[in-house]
């Protein structure tokens, strides 16, 4: 019954992929999510391995749809939901530098463009642009730093997005029809809040000293 009803609910289902305005075409963009210490276990648990650590979730999107996605248990236990966001940006940029490298063999480089990675903890976007280097990122491992040494290498740049309006959401923690329905149609068919903002975005960095 639960196979029944999930292909009713998915027969319609698919990645719809759209002609984007020139210079916008191609471009990567991607989404990450964490679900701090959601995994069952731990003091209480001792059977369970894994107990207190984070769901991570997040996907790729390239001219309306969804070309990658991915949801996994975060290797090690995280203190915060900022270091769980954090390792979700980490884990989301090791795909984006791989997509980047098979989109450069077929010819479709996306240098010297960055590929915009959306974060819905604040946080987070300030430790990988290196804008926070308060003391109590110490204990964390240089590993987990990834992201600001691509930020740095101009091949990522991390932004903040509201959480009603990241998709990755959908990957990481159980949602009401509502927002599942929503989440399932931003990868389907793309998200034209984040399509208006890579807009702006774009000319406002090739139009410059125009006068309108």
């Amino acid at each position: 019954m639960h196979v029944m009803k999930y292909l009713k609910g998915t027969i319609n289902a698919g990645v719809a992929f759209k002609r984007q305005p020139r210079g916008l075409g191609n471009r990567l963009a991607a989404y990450s999510d964490s679900s701090w210490a959601d995994v069952p276990g731990g003091m209480g648990h001792p059977a369970v391995v894994d107990g207190r650590k984070s769901t991570l979730g997040h996907v790729l999107m390239m001219n309306g749809g969804a070309i990658s996605w991915k949801a996994h248990v975060s290797q090690i236990v995280a203190l915060s939901s900022a270091e769980a966001e954090l390792f979700a940006t980490v884990a989301c940029a090791k795909d984006i530098c791989e997509a980047r490298r098979l989109l450069e063999h077929v010819g479709e480089t996306q240098e010297p463009t960055q590929t915009t990675l959306w974060c819905d903890s604040s946080s987070v976007v300030s430790i990988n642009s290196k804008r926070n280097t308060s003391s109590k990122l110490r204990h964390i491992e240089i590993k987990w730093f990834y992201c600001r040494y691509l930020a740095e290498a101009g091949i990522i740049e991390t932004k903040k997005i509201d959480g009603d309006d990241n998709p990755s959401d959908l990957f990481t923690k159980a949602l009401g029809l509502v927002k599942f329905r929503k989440f399932g149609a931003i990868l389907e068919q793309g998200q034209p809040t984040t399509w208006l903002r890579e807009v702006a975005s774009y000319v406002a960095s090739n139009v410059a000293g125009i006068a309108w």
